[in-house]
């Protein structure tokens, strides 16, 4: 399916999820890198380990 097959069989109901997901992602992410810049412990997620394993 491409992108635009995809937005346009979208509803808005799936695209606030998604919305929500992603910026939910963002904020994780960006709380990760304040812990790791400072001297409190790094709590990371089983997703983001997996993912500073793969590199």
């Amino acid at each position: 399916m491409t992108a635009g097959a995809v937005l346009d069989t979208m509803g808005a109901h799936e695209l606030m999820c998604w919305q929500y997901l992603l910026t939910e992602r963002a904020s994780t992410t960006e709380r990760a890198m304040k812990q790791a810049s400072g001297d409190e412990p790094v709590e990371l997620s089983v997703e983001d380990e997996i993912a500073a394993w793969r590199g």
